[in-house]
């Protein structure tokens, strides 16, 4: 039995209210970690303090590696580059909206592995350190800074509350992120500030609710579909809907929003 089946009873907590396939498909939780580490440039560098063996945190800026793998620029003269040539194991925290809002209900992964100079394909990691960090341009040929790489070995990823498991690392290398992942934010924030509204229909539709629903956001979309955040009755509760069909881009997450909004306003008697 592998880790991520090990966790099913913790989806549970996210299974589909509203589900046309009735196949409560997830990404699962190598996917989510995944998506963090390539719509992520910087995060938090923890490693081994060479005098005294005490956690060392600081922040790094990141160029995220088809592979799963990361690529930092380092000055030889920092304390974590020292303590990496002493000992070469470390973990990178990367948090989704770092800093803002509820910490604790964001996606957060922490990935475990080992730091190591590189040597090869210096001049292809130069051009897309660059092009990741412009600002790197006016130090990205001091002599005292150099490239390393994290290779994962495994990764603990918590996706907020009800939501978390260990992933080795192989499950981890061959998952993949979710293809809405340069356009989720966009998605998210247009719910937000124009469709509370809609969100509302899908909640009273499909989860028969009759209390006052105060507040909802939509917080999560992927592929399978999205999740929301709302306050009913007082409490808050997390809930989650499908799409018809698995979705690739933005417009086809749109026609099945407005198709959800049509269908709720059906159920619920209203006129358009």
């Amino acid at each position: 039995m592998t880790q991520q089946e090990e966790i099913n009873d913790n989806e549970k907590l996210h299974r589909s209210t509203y589900d046309p396939r009735e196949g409560h498909e997830l990404p699962t939780h190598g996917d989510y970690a995944r998506t963090l580490t390539i719509a992520s440039h910087q995060g938090v560098l923890s490693t081994i303090d060479r005098e005294d063996g005490t956690p060392y945190g600081s922040i790094v800026e990141l160029l995220p590696l088809e592979d799963g793998d990361f690529v930092f620029f380092i000055s030889g003269m920092a304390a974590h580059t020292k303590n990496i040539r002493k000992d070469p194991r470390v973990s990178l925290l990367i948090a989704e909206g770092f800093g803002q809002g509820y910490a604790l209900a964001l996606s957060r992964a922490t990935f475990l592995g080992e730091a190591k100079r590189v040597e090869d394909g210096l001049a292809l990691y130069r051009e897309k350190y660059i092009e990741v960090h412009p600002e790197s341009a006016f130090y990205i040929d001091f002599p005292d800074f150099a490239f390393y790489r994290l290779h994962v070995n495994r990764v603990r990823y918590i996706g907020g509350f009800g939501r978390m498991s260990w992933v080795p690392g192989e499950e981890y290398h061959t998952s993949y992120p979710d293809p809405l992942w340069k356009h989720a934010n966009g998605i998210i924030t247009h719910m937000n500030e124009d469709h509370k509204h809609n969100m509302i229909s899908y909640v009273k539709a499909f989860e028969k609710v009759e209390d006052d629903i105060t507040d909802i956001e939509m917080n999560v979309v992927d592929r399978f579909g999205f999740e929301m955040r709302a306050v009913v009755g007082g409490k808050g509760r997390t809930i989650r809907m499908s799409f018809s069909e698995e979705v690739r881009d933005a417009g086809q997450v749109r026609k099945e929003l407005v198709a959800l909004a049509q269908k709720a306003r059906e159920i619920l008697g209203e006129t358009t």
